[in-house]
């Protein structure tokens, strides 16, 4: 028996959505419970809800972003994947959301996908190194800067620990911004 796709988990969730178990707040990025009167979907560090599989008794997780683009937009075509335009895994407002394709696989001389692709929300170099600067100050608070900035405050964190994060290369008013990871 093998584990469903994340296609047909989305779908066994839409089911909790169509049966009135679940609202999609998608301007919020939220699933709430409509027994708890709650958001729900936390789990481990990943934003996740539980769905029984019916036809095997098993229950899979399905992430949330996907949920939640399912049904404000509709289903994503094969070959693509959701990222998260702030970097924010637990910030999955619709409009936060956007539709990545697949790089060439690893192994192959490629990265999978996850070194260059087009986000909207990425920082400049200059950005990123203004941040570093700011967070240089011990009492430099990740909130004020992130609002400062408009991204989300684990972006901000990303930086001051010196993780990837991505940033806007050759962009022009005509074409989408590329965007690489220092």
């Amino acid at each position: 028996m093998s584990k469903p796709s994340r296609s047909q988990l989305v779908e066994l969730a839409i089911n909790r959505v169509k049966s009135g178990q679940w609202l999609i707040d998608a301007t919020k990025g939220l699933v709430i419970s409509q027994a708890r009167q709650r958001p729900i979907g936390v789990r481990r560090g990943q934003v996740e809800v539980r769905v029984p599989d019916p036809s095997t008794g098993l229950a899979h997780w399905v992430e949330v972003p996907y949920l939640i683009w399912r049904v404000a937009v509709g289903p994503l075509e094969d070959g693509t994947r959701l990222i998260h335009r702030n970097g924010d895994v637990y910030d999955n407002r619709i409009e936060n959301l956007q539709v990545d394709t697949f790089g060439s696989p690893r192994g192959a001389g490629g990265t999978g996908g996850t070194d260059s692709r087009t986000v909207d929300a990425a920082l400049t170099h200059e950005q990123v190194q203004a941040i570093r600067h700011l967070l240089q100050d011990p009492e430099a608070s990740e909130d004020v800067i992130a609002e400062r900035y408009g991204i989300s405050s684990t972006a901000v964190g990303l930086i001051r620990s010196g993780r990837r994060y991505p940033v806007r290369t050759d962009v022009s008013a005509d074409s989408p911004e590329q965007v690489h990871t220092h």
